[in-house]
């Protein structure tokens, strides 16, 4: 499923299988690819919908590394806010804050790291299936429109994301983590 990816915010994103099918069906409403991971693993996480990657013939859907370092901080978020709430409550701090990147000569570390990177990518996938399935479904017709199904409010969104990281006491920056939260 996620090819050449052991980590959230290192080298492009191959989505395989039927989730590839519904990345591009999901297309129709969001703008870029990069969107759709950034929200489906918030969606997936508190959704609590968790899937177990598969392999297919299906030709994958890629978001590539420009795209995902032009929006690392968004990215960066989703993989936190999925950890604060899927982690052990010993672990939510550390997998959220810490073990999201290779570590040079700790190879404990990095496969941890690897194995947080692993879960974050099957509530991604529980996100794109909630997402497709509310949004895309069977009565929905084929010709859809984008602008008929278009986000309109994406501040919304932003806004209800900066709500729920303000009520559980954290104070992230865009693009910052912040070690003291590991004390």
């Amino acid at each position: 499923m996620f090819k050449n990816n052991e980590y959230i915010l290192k080298g492009d994103i191959e989505i395989r299988g039927e989730f590839a099918f519904m990345m591009r069906k999901l297309k129709l409403i969001f703008d870029t690819g990069w969107e759709i991971y950034y929200i489906a693993g918030i969606v997936g996480s508190i959704q609590g919908v968790c899937i177990e990657p598969e392999k297919s013939n299906i030709e994958p859907f890629k978001i590539f590394s420009n795209e995902i370092n032009n929006h690392e901080s968004e990215i960066k978020m989703s993989y936190i806010i999925c950890m604060l709430l899927t982690s052990p409550e010993d672990e939510k701090k550390e997998n959220a804050f810490k073990y999201y990147t290779p570590f040079e000569g700790n190879e404990a570390a990095s496969e941890r790291s690897r194995e947080n990177c692993r879960v974050f990518n099957k509530y991604v996938l529980g996100g794109i299936k909630f997402l497709y399935d509310n949004l895309l479904n069977d009565n929905v017709s084929q010709d859809i429109k984008k602008e008929n199904y278009k986000i309109d409010d994406e501040d919304k969104l932003i806004k209800a994301i900066h709500a729920f990281v303000g009520k559980i006491n954290i104070n992230v920056e865009p693009g910052e983590i912040n070690e003291s939260l590991l004390e």
